[in-house]
């Protein structure tokens, strides 16, 4: 399957999303094997982006280096990293959180 680099960006964040969301409900404990096979799938798919989009090989290693870290990232995280090194296409980008208004 062929995907363009927006698509591979999209799948990248929805795998993520669902390994992170197993964890929120139903705990560490529990993430299933599915979550594993996500994270080989997505590893494949980086791999394959930065032949095909001739992505910035620090990026991937920050990525590596914080997923080592944390074991899991959601689509903010990852679009954050991924901005150091690349430019995000404006429909991809997330706008950065604002803090909420101290009560006065």
């Amino acid at each position: 399957m062929t995907l363009s680099k927006s698509n591979s960006l999209l799948e990248l964040s929805v795998v993520f999303g669902g390994r992170a969301a197993e964890e929120v409900i139903f705990g560490e404990p529990e993430v299933t094997t599915g979550a594993a096979g996500d994270l080989q799938q997505i590893t494949g798919l980086a791999k394959q982006m930065v032949v095909t989009f001739e992505n910035n090989r620090e990026a991937i290693d920050k990525i590596v280096e914080v997923l080592l870290e944390k074991e899991t990232i959601n689509g903010d995280e990852f679009r954050a990293i991924l901005s150091e090194f690349v430019e995000i296409p404006v429909e991809n980008r997330v706008p950065p959180a604002t803090p909420a208004a101290l009560p006065a």
